[in-house]
Formats: structure tokens, C-alpha cells, sequence
């Protein structure tokens, strides 16, 4: 049984890689479970995870996005006690378990202190503004450990057309609907002198999007990929 935490922006493809490590899984013979669909899992989310933990064996779970899950299903100093113990159970029932989130610190401590292995993802663009690459660089205590792996954008591809990448795990109860328009971010940028300004008007117009999101907005505008922009706020 191994436990990985994967973290980064939206876009970074920490999606992609816990996908290519179930996928994996799958073709040693487990069972997949994810809250997302893919070609070769299971859907399923925390609830059910819970309820029926003590039936699964020998699989692997994949949770996108855990803290969308954990502040809208299991919110609390209870209910978060009650998920880490689950999650610690099923380690004793050779399970892997899986997740991804935006930073490490908003999954809840339980969970990340028995976390093995954590790793951060990165998309590397090319100078047309394309996904070039992927990086994954495990960490141990805030030290980057080892040389990271590295996946090229093409290589990467079976395992992005197995999924809907433009599927968003988001709680519906917890996310209002804004519209929101690559024009309109433009012209923030224009009249933004620095990214720190860019960043605060953002978040005051669109308060869903958090400070990370904005601030790969900023970048992907300076380089001008609008097609890469058009994923984050979908």
C-alpha cells in the first residue's frame, strides 16, 4: 500500500499523474476508484469511501482536488477525524490511496502526516505558449528529494484523452456561478502595473479564484497563452 499526495495549479498536470499512476494500478489488476470519471475507474466519492471502506481491498482510490471533498462532505473537527481514519484503515487493507490538491497545506494534517510520498507538479511551456512538459519533484520535509520525473507533453497524452480534463472537482453548494472572460482578465492586465496589483483586483472582482489561480492568470496573460487561461476559469 503507498499513499501520494500530488500539488499544483490548476493545469499543472497533477491530475494527469495521479490518473497515470491509477491507470498503472489498474494494469496490475486492482480495482480503481476516483471522483472523476476515467475510461478504466470507478466513480466514487468520500461518503462512499467511507461507508464502504472495510469491503475495499487490493485497490487504488483516487480523490481530485481532496479539499473541495473534505470542506463540503466532512466538514469539521469530527467528520475530519473520522475521513483520516478511514484513510489510515485502508492502509491495512492494501489500498493505495491517491490525491491531489492545489497547496498541501489546505489537506488537513491527519491526512498528510501519513502521506509517503509528496510530490508537486509543474507544466513547462514552450515559447509558443504550449505545454511543453510535465515535472514531478518528490519533496521530504521541504526538501526537494532526488531528480524529478519528467514527462514529455506528448507522452502524457494517452493518459490526458482518458479523462475529461476540463472536468472541475468542485462542491456545487460551495462554488457560485460568475462569469467570468479571458477579455476581461486582459484588460485587468493592461491596466494592472504589477502582478501584486493584478493579483488583488482579481480577487476582489472574482473571489472564488484563489491567490495561486491569479497568479498563474498573470503569467499565462505575459506569455499570452489565452487557451491555457480558458481551462482555469472553466
Amino acid at each position: 500500500m503507498v499513499s501520494i499526495g500530488i500539488c499544483g495549479l490548476r493545469g499543472s498536470g497533477k491530475t494527469a499523474f495521479a490518473t497515470l499512476l491509477g491507470y498503472v494500478s489498474f494494469k496490475h489488476g486492482n480495482k480503481v476508484y476516483t471522483n472523476y470519471k476515467t475510461k478504466f475507474s470507478e466513480v466514487i466519492n468520500p461518503v462512499d469511501f467511507m461507508k464502504f471502506n472495510y469491503e475495499l481491498n487490493n485497490c487504488t482510490i483516487i480523490l481530485d482536488e481532496i479539499y473541495a471533498y473534505l470542506d463540503s462532505y466532512i466538514s469539521g473537527n469530527r467528520g475530519e477525524r473520522e475521513f483520516s481514519y478511514y484513510f489510515n484503515q485502508a492502509r491495512k487493507r492494501n489500498v493505495n490511496f491517491i490525491y491531489t490538491s492545489q497547496l498541501l497545506s489546505s489537506v488537513n494534517s491527519r491526512i498528510t502526516r501519513i502521506t509517503e510520498y509528496v510530490f508537486t507538479s509543474e507544466a513547462i511551456y514552450n515559447k509558443k505558449g504550449e505545454i511543453d512538459r510535465f515535472v514531478y519533484q518528490r519533496w521530504v520535509e521541504s526538501m526537494p528529494i532526488g531528480n524529478p520525473i519528467v514527462i514529455p507533453f506528448r507522452k502524457m497524452m494517452p493518459i490526458l484523452n482518458m479523462y475529461d480534463t476540463y472536468e472541475i472537482v468542485y462542491p456545487s453548494n460551495r462554488l457560485e456561478k460568475y462569469d467570468v472572460s479571458v477579455d476581461d482578465l486582459k484588460s485587468l492586465f493592461e491596466s494592472s502595473k504589477t502582478k501584486r496589483a493584478f493579483v488583488s483586483i482579481v480577487r476582489k472582482r472574482y473571489p472564488f479564484l484563489i491567490i495561486q489561480d491569479a497568479e498563474a492568470i498573470y503569467d499565462l496573460l505575459r506569455i499570452g497563452n489565452y487557451e491555457a487561461i480558458k481551462l482555469l476559469i472553466s
